[in-house]
């Protein structure tokens, strides 16, 4: 075959026990970390090779069969957005591919389901590439994109699995099944698209999910997401009469998404339903990955630093009461507003540190309230926002900059900020600047597990020597394994991990310090 060949664990699934195989210098490790992964997560060892199509899209097919030789296809599903082999949003039915090609595809699907006299629901996966398709696999299951089809057909696939089972056959047959419309799903996940989409772990301490569409999800605020299963907290499923009706209802739906206490993939999500090439269907299986840290800075919301400015005056004007004895939380006892001292307009206000969903900090400061509700906040480059935030309406805010004005809702509440405005639902967690101080060089030359995990290598020893980048030890969590890296060079010590051992998230694996502190 060649390369590049892709590793598959035969016992695998969704995504899990696949390694693309590129460099032959790399087949060994490539084949001892498919091997370790394949027997943990689905108990074999058993590997295949399969020819890899660099650029294809993947394309499955619904079937459902009696198990008596009559079997009917409910058409495709395209889920060619992938990462990780896994994928990420799922569509029906196949935009942008000939009719006729689909049909093929679909005849295909059935013909493999009436030689095998299959029984149940079921789905025959297949890559396109050009004006050719190839075979995958068969998922004899319900699997999680299955509503899609269900809102383009109007069945209910888990009520014909379940007719089917008690023996009562199809109740349909081909001639009558239509196509109403497109339907797209989004998946989200507790996971970090800017770390390689590593899982999140943590509690949600907060979930707030649109209203308008389907939502499939079985957790709920206050839930905990472990290492132990996978990390999808939700499906967003959007029904529309064509596809940029559902892509843009999609995009709007996912602004509308409020999670705290992991981190998501929401906004990039978002980014991927407004993304103009994906909108052409311009787009392949590692399109994804070949396009990830644009994707990743799309994901920033549009316009937050407005928003920003509104959280950190709700904190310093709202956030805090009257009476409470710490002085930082007393308006009265502590306001650093120093006025008419000589010193720049950021010296005269008050200064709040904001970390949004994505986890990325920084400090504002609130300057002294004009007339009007007018407020200039100072961002951490010292530029300022002027704008003026009033009160209509209990938790209704009117939020003007220049000539745009715009109404947002706001509420306080378990130690965040909630804005519902333009850009949809933000979430910010509010500190003064002090509970943020400390040792940032110390904190970067300390290597922490991201996850609550197993480690299963440590690649490095006491002593060694440690570029930036380099991997220290790898870590098995929600059945992925995930290389910890080095962000600062030097000299590995103080390794407190090795093989076989569990480790919680934040825990510290080793440290890495600078070689003239070790000479010393």
């Amino acid at each position: 075959m060649g390369l590049p060949v892709l590793l598959k664990a035969v016992g695998g699934g969704g995504g899990r026990g696949q390694r693309l195989v590129a460099d032959e210098k790399t087949l060994m490790a490539d084949i001892e970390g498919a091997l370790r992964e394949a027997k943990s997560t689905f108990g074999s060892e058993g590997l295949l090779l399969e020819r890899f199509l660099p650029e294809a899209r993947h394309v499955e097919v619904q079937i459902a069969g009696d198990g008596k030789g009559l079997v009917v296809h409910l058409f495709e599903r395209d889920c060619t957005l992938q990462r990780r082999h896994q994928k990420v949003i799922e569509e029906a039915p196949a935009w942008g591919l000939p009719r006729d090609l689909l049909e093929r595809i679909a005849q295909d699907s059935v013909r493999l389901g009436e030689t095998l006299d299959y029984r149940g629901l079921g789905t025959v996966e297949f890559l396109v590439s050009g004006e050719e398709y190839f075979f995958l696999e068969v998922n004899p299951r319900i699997q999680v994109e299955h509503p899609v089809t269900e809102a383009i057909t109007g069945l209910d696939l888990v009520a014909l699995q379940l007719r089917i089972a008690e023996g009562a056959g199809l109740g349909l047959k081909q001639g009558d099944l239509t196509i109403d419309g497109h339907a797209i799903e989004a998946r989200l996940y507790a996971e970090d698209p800017a770390m390689q989409f590593a899982p999140s772990t943590g509690t949600l301490t907060t979930l707030s999910l649109p209203d308008g569409l389907r939502i499939d999800s079985g957790v709920e605020a206050g839930d905990a997401v472990t290492p132990y299963y996978d990390p999808m907290i939700a499906k967003l499923i959007i029904h529309a009469p064509d596809r940029e009706t559902a892509l843009a209802r999609l995009a709007l739906a996912l602004d509308h998404v409020a999670v705290e206490g992991v981190e998501t993939n929401r906004a990039f999500l978002a980014a991927l339903a407004r993304d103009a090439e994906f909108e052409k269907m311009n787009v392949h299986t590692r399109w994804i990955d070949e396009r990830l840290d644009d994707l990743t800075a799309a994901a920033k919301v549009p316009g937050i630093r407005l928003w920003k400015a509104m959280a950190a005056v709700l904190f310093v004007t709202r956030g805090r009461s009257d009476d409470a004895a710490e002085p930082w939380s007393n308006r009265d006892l502590f306001t650093n507003w120093r006025l008419g001292l000589g010193g720049d307009a950021m010296e005269a206000g008050q200064r709040v540190m904001l970390t949004d969903a994505a986890g990325s900090v920084e400090e504002l400061c609130v300057g002294p309230v004009r007339s009007g509700d007018t407020y200039t906040v100072y961002g951490s480059d010292g530029a300022a926002l002027t704008f003026s935030c009033r009160e209509i309406a209990p938790g209704r805010w009117r939020v003007a900059q220049g000539e745009t004005v715009d109404v947002a809702t706001a509420r306080l509440h378990a130690g965040v900020i909630e804005i519902d405005a333009g850009p949809g639902r933000l979430v910010f967690r509010p500190a003064p600047p002090l509970a943020s101080a400390a040792g940032e060089s110390a904190a970067e030359r300390t290597v922490a597990s991201p996850l609550t995990g197993m480690i299963v290598d440590v690649k490095v020893s006491e002593g060694d020597a440690v570029a930036e980048g380099d991997v220290v030890a790898v870590l098995e969590s929600m059945k992925l394994e995930i290389s910890i890296k080095a962000s600062a060079s030097g000299i590995a010590a103080n390794i407190a991990a090795s093989k076989g051992m569990m480790v919680d998230r934040g825990q510290t694996i080793a440290e890495i310090i600078p070689p003239e502190k070790e000479q010393a």
